[in-house]
């Protein structure tokens, strides 16, 4: 089954609109727990640590195998259950709206576990370096990256493109 979702994942992606709102990286410590309401969708990418991730009855474990998604207007509820703080690397976007295509993933919670690790992690590196920075040229590199991130989260590869 999920094969049949990341390509459904593909096609959305890859065809519907999407505008990059923010990158964030975020350390959450040991036994944390943390709630709010999500404003733009996200994907959220382990770099260490694990934490149970919930938007609104949706739980998923999030880790270094899986990338968790979640849309906005939900609530998500973090809870770090690692013996070491959970880091993680955000990705926020908001969807083309209205969407008039089969599909409306990105505005659903999900997970995936079958993704080209090795890609996004070289992505994941590259991306850490940028994310934080103030340099017009980072910000403008780290969104570029971070599409490409998104795409191959769902093995989706872009051969004719090149990671600036």
């Amino acid at each position: 089954m999920e094969k049949d979702f990341l390509i459904s994942c593909q096609k959305e992606y890859s065809t519907r609109k999407y505008f990059i709102t923010g990158i964030s990286l975020q350390s959450k410590d040991v036994g944390m727990h943390i709630s709010y309401d999500t404003v733009h969708s996200a994907f959220i990418y382990t770099l260490s640590g694990e934490a149970l991730v919930q938007f609104n009855d949706e739980s998923f474990t999030a880790d270094e195998n899986t990338v968790v998604h979640g849309a906005s207007n939900q609530k998500i509820d973090f809870s770090v259950v690692s013996d070491v703080p959970f880091v993680h690397l955000n990705i926020y976007y908001d969807p083309e709206n209205p969407w008039h295509g089969c599909s409306d993933i990105m505005n659903t919670a999900y997970e995936i576990s079958e993704f080209n690790k090795e890609n996004t992690s070289e992505l994941l590196s590259k991306l850490k370096k940028c994310a934080n920075s103030v340099s017009f040229d980072d910000q403008i590199r780290s969104r570029m990256i971070a599409g490409q991130l998104i795409l191959s989260s769902f093995c989706y590869s872009m051969p004719d493109k090149e990671i600036m």
